[in-house]
């Protein structure tokens, strides 16, 4: 029976092969959440740079690469799970003697609006889970 024994600096090659390629693979996600945040109508008004749930949602995007093969991406909002997995019909009242109002375009809609919900827009998941062609990382080693 053949043994075979890698040499121990090999160990040390892969796992700056690997470190490369998770830095890889995080950045890439990262710039696919961002361009796949969703729009909402407000950017009809304000300009291109608004997105549903306000300016806070594409503000709070980040990436960090922690080290020891693994990177992160996050939203950094409370908001962010109704674009990404959408919402049922639900009821919105307000909570004080004032009416429910739009103050960009000076509406108001009374107490109490039945709001319709909205349609997931999954820009987390199908950010993560798309294929990717990574480039070659183990030159210069």
């Amino acid at each position: 029976m053949a043994r075979i024994v890698m040499h121990p600096q090999a160990y040390a090659k892969m796992d700056i092969v690997c470190e490369r390629v998770v830095e890889q693979v995080t950045d890439a996600v990262h710039v696919d959440v961002l361009q796949a945040a969703p729009i909402g109508a407000d950017h009809l008004y304000i300009g291109p740079e608004r997105r549903r749930g306000g300016p806070a949602l594409i503000t709070t995007i980040h990436s960090t690469f922690i080290g020891d093969k693994s990177g992160q991406v996050w939203v950094g909002t409370g908001h962010w799970q109704y674009p990404e997995y959408g919402a049922s019909p639900h009821t919105i009242r307000s909570h004080g003697p004032y009416q429910l109002r739009d103050r960009l375009r000076g509406k108001k809609f009374g107490f109490k609006v039945n709001h319709p919900g909205s349609r997931e827009q999954a820009f987390m998941r199908k950010s993560l889970y798309q294929k990717r062609r990574l480039r070659y990382v183990g030159r210069g080693l």
